[in-house]
């Protein structure tokens, strides 16, 4: 973490990935303590009169990214817990550059907040983009530059020195191998990101970038098609995307043929009980599996095709994020085991005394971005 610039003194770095299935922040003092504010992805504009409203009132005993709000030049927006109790939805396909600084801004009052740090204390952000989001980056830098002059929050307006940046996806991973493998220089590396709403992979060779692509295959993917199935009856995104990344826990399946656990499904059966309820997890099931055949598939020529486009022998695979982790098993022997070189999150570990609130590996790429 770097501590200090020309203008001002770094007392907080924040990495986040701002993404639709959660919003991971991590965060790090200058003393090294490490802190995680994540939230949940909604983001409801409001009209500011709204904010009347008792809901919106601050309670000390709360963590504040329970109870976000923000309001600067773009308008005011409840941002995660709020947004979903006040019917935010989740827009799969809305890129991430749409409400990444209402979220940004929510993280980083939450650090602020939680670590009881004044505006006197300086900001490093560097906040993460799938590969194709990034001709957005110095747009967004202005926006969020300009909105940590002064944003309202639940505890007054905060107005934060920051130096900012804007990263691929991937990224963190591919500065931690940099870091510490001595033979980084010498190889040919493919980083590929795996998350909710897509697929990103950044290719470095010897060193340098040579291919940030993004794709429209991530787990999001993998759940419409669920949801769409003519064997599945009225499940939405919301409810079916926790049950799916349950039912591929590699945890849960250890010494299991299958490839997803049955039992997480009888949660969001129409049927309580009886024969009904279980042909209905029997369809559900037949429905995922069949959407996750498809999805690997199409997952798979992605990146095999990303690599026969390289003029040189790819080295090493590297996969990370959720969407690696959750179908890390399948991955593993439908497309990985002909690599002799890969691994999963590139060595990336968090310290063993770190309260990372159950993301676990989702944090692994802006831990390592810091």
């Amino acid at each position: 973490m770097a501590r200090s610039s020309k203008s001002f003194s770094v007392a907080i770095a924040q990495a986040g990935d701002f993404g639709m299935s959660r919003t991971k922040p991590i965060s790090q003092l200058a003393d090294g303590l490490l802190s995680t504010q994540p939230t949940d992805p909604q983001v409801v504009e409001l009209n500011p009169d709204d904010l009347k409203d008792p809901r919106f009132r601050y309670k000390p005993n709360l963590p504040p990214e329970n109870q976000a709000w923000v309001s600067y030049g773009k308008g005011t927006f409840v941002v995660g817990n709020l947004a979903r109790v006040k019917h935010g939805q989740l827009h799969i396909h809305q890129l991430k550059q749409t409400r990444i600084v209402p979220k940004a801004l929510t993280a980083i009052w939450s650090a602020y907040q939680q670590h009881g740090l004044n505006n006197k204390a300086g900001l490093a952000f560097v906040g993460q983009l799938p590969a194709g989001e990034m001709p957005a980056r110095e747009a967004l830098t202005q926006e969020l530059s300009e909105a940590l002059k002064g944003f309202e929050t639940p505890t007054g307006t905060f107005k934060i020195k920051a130096r900012i940046r804007f990263v691929p996806e991937g990224s963190g991973i591919a500065a931690y191998k940099e870091a510490t493998d001595p033979d980084f220089s010498d190889k040919v590396c493919a980083f590929f990101m795996l998350g909710f709403r897509n697929a990103s992979v950044l290719v470095m060779e010897r060193g340098v970038e040579s291919i940030v692509r993004s794709s429209k295959w991530g787990f999001a993917h993998l759940v419409q098609e669920v949801s769409d199935s003519d064997k599945v009856v009225e499940q939405s995104i919301e409810t079916l995307t926790p049950v799916l990344a349950e039912a591929f826990d590699p945890k849960q399946l250890l010494g299991r043929e299958g490839i997803i656990d049955r039992q997480p499904f009888y949660r969001i059966t129409h049927h309580h009980s009886g024969s009904n309820q279980t042909e209905e997890v029997d369809r559900l099931v037949v429905a995922t599996e069949q959407a996750c055949d498809r999805y690997l598939r199409e997952l798979m020529g992605w990146m095999q095709d990303v690599l026969n486009e390289l003029t040189v022998r790819c080295d090493e695979v590297i996969l990370s994020g959720g969407t690696a982790e959750t179908l890390k098993r399948v991955i593993n022997r439908r497309w990985l085991s002909t690599f002799p070189e890969h691994s999963f999150h590139g060595g990336v570990k968090l310290p063993e005394d770190f309260d990372d609130k159950g993301l676990g590996v989702r944090l692994f790429d802006p831990y390592a971005a810091l």
